[in-house]
């Protein structure tokens, strides 16, 4: 899922190395651990995920480009009846992070919908993240092929290739789900390849790419409520002022390495942190994660709290507790350098778990999505976190290519190819949550030939795609009974 400030900034083996011709396999195999190519469907467990490879086109843009890696996916067959030709395919997009096995044989694709549709499931990990590792290091040369629309051709490839050789998938009709970023891949899929995708279920997509996104932070405000958005505002105030003057009670207070925040930027950083915390909790508010214990309700009971003398330092003391309480297994301290930053993201060296510099890359190049703090209706100090903040951090990272009216004509190009709000791909299912910031770059209200959306009240960033609890909001549960109707629509029609 795409992280709610850009990774401090944001928030899965190299199985292929490109250079190498003797890592190179004949392309459209299906790859498979210490065995030839043999029937995708004959090795199958229908009680556990597979974990498998296919070996992929690099540059699907470029014919005379051979060059090939191997990328992971997941297949899952407890609910699928070959003998029923109606049972459709469905394919999870695994977005800007690793992909998990566990994770997708919980999520209501694989569980759910597709025990009531018989369907066979299947995850594909997005080119550059977890396991699937088109090169041996993050270089930007590299990252060059790290885009929307290679990912999307990566899921064609493989689509097709399945169709043309898997006897017991032939003929049958898939339909696309995706959260987030892979949300709004969902959507574009159906848009540029609508012959080999029959629908398309996208859960909080920012399909819409902008460069300042205020919007983010004032949902935000409207999630944490009155009260208590003014409460934090005013803690920030004073932690603003504060940090101006340096003090060692920050470093206690916030488990900070050291206290060098006198630089803009790395105040600037320091902020972001403490600002990440609450935007995280209203994102994934009650989402029915595991582990996702910190609740809106929480935070806003720490910070709304009667200050017992009156002393500034009662306020930010209220920040440092919900720092602590979503941090209370944090280990190691909080660096909060800007120049630190900048160097982690600059690591070329891959690293499975990895998102931050993969992630930052594709908001450079194309996405913008920065979540700044320049409107007068969200819960922080105005311009606490510019524009520049962040572009900066591209320029610094990836080199001076990557400056403002780069960055600009990137998100104009992004809009372009797939039209931003002004979407005109059909048979796509749209679903947003009130809480989430992220609605507001998707679409809500929308109908386009079967195009459609729903607009879920009081719950958070993709809640719908985790598994169902008996806490669930009535518009939760109305929402997966929507997608499960979206689906039928979508497999009956030609």
């Amino acid at each position: 899922m795409i992280s709610p400030l850009l990774v401090g900034l944001l928030g899965l083996f190299v199985c292929g190395v490109v250079e190498c011709e003797n890592e190179r396999f004949h392309l459209g195999k299906v790859l498979y651990e210490a065995t030839d190519t043999l029937s995708l469907l004959s090795l199958r467990s229908k009680s556990k995920v597979e974990e498998k490879w296919f070996e992929q086109q690099l540059d699907h843009f470029a014919p005379n480009d051979q060059r090939t890696w191997k990328q992971r996916f997941h297949t899952y067959s407890e609910f699928f009846d070959p003998t029923n030709k109606d049972a459709p395919v469905f394919l999870e997009i695994s977005g800007e992070g690793q992909a998990s096995a566990s994770k997708f044989q919980a999520s209501n694709m694989a569980d759910n919908l597709a025990r009531q549709f018989k369907a066979y499931s299947i995850q594909v990990e997005h080119r550059f993240y977890g396991k699937s590792q088109p090169f041996k290091d993050w270089s930007a040369e590299n990252l060059l092929y790290l885009t929307s629309e290679q990912a999307l051709a990566d899921l064609a490839n493989f689509i097709q290739f399945m169709n043309d050789t898997t006897t017991e998938l032939q003929n049958r009709k898939w339909i696309i789900f995706g959260g987030s970023y892979a949300g709004a891949l969902s959507a574009w899929m159906r848009l540029k390849y609508p012959h080999l995708v029959a629908g398309s279920i996208s859960s909080s997509a920012p399909v819409q790419a902008q460069l300042d996104f205020p919007e983010y932070m004032e949902v935000v405000q409207q999630s944490l409520g009155p009260q208590c958005s003014r409460q934090v505002k005013i803690a920030f105030e004073e932690l603003v002022n504060w940090a101006s003057a340096s003090s060692s009670t920050l470093i206690k207070l916030f488990n900070l390495c050291d206290l060098k925040i006198t630089k803009e930027k790395t105040r600037k950083n320091f902020f972001s942190t403490i600002i990440d915390q609450f935007a995280g909790v209203v994102q994934y508010n009650e989402d029915n994660r595991k582990g996702n214990n910190v609740t809106i309700d929480m935070i806003c009971e720490i910070m709304t709290q009667e200050n017992e003398n009156g002393s500034s330092n009662e306020n930010v003391i209220k920040l440092s507790k919900v720092y602590k309480l979503i941090n209370k297994d944090q280990k190691k301290c909080n660096n909060v350098s800007y120049e630190k930053s900048v160097e982690d993201l600059k690591n070329i060296t891959i690293d499975f778990d990895g998102a931050g510099r993969q992630w930052t890359y594709q908001t450079c190049n194309e996405f913008g999505y920065y979540q700044t703090t320049t409107s007068e209706n969200q819960p922080f100090p105005a311009g606490i976190l510019d524009l520049k903040f962040f572009t900066d951090m591209c320029e610094d990272v990836y080199g001076k290519k990557f400056n403002l009216d780069y960055i600009k004509k990137a998100i104009a190009r992004t809009n372009m190819i797939y039209g931003g709000r002004n979407l005109k791909a059909d048979k796509v299912f749209l679903i947003n949550g009130s809480i989430d910031p992220w609605h507001a770059l998707s679409l809500l209200n929308y109908e386009y030939y079967q195009t459609s959306s729903y607009f879920i009240n009081g719950t958070a960033h993709c809640a719908e795609m985790y598994p169902e609890s008996p806490n669930d909001k009535p518009g939760l549960s109305i929402a997966r009974e929507l997608i499960a109707k979206r689906i039928a629509t979508f497999l009956k029609s030609d």
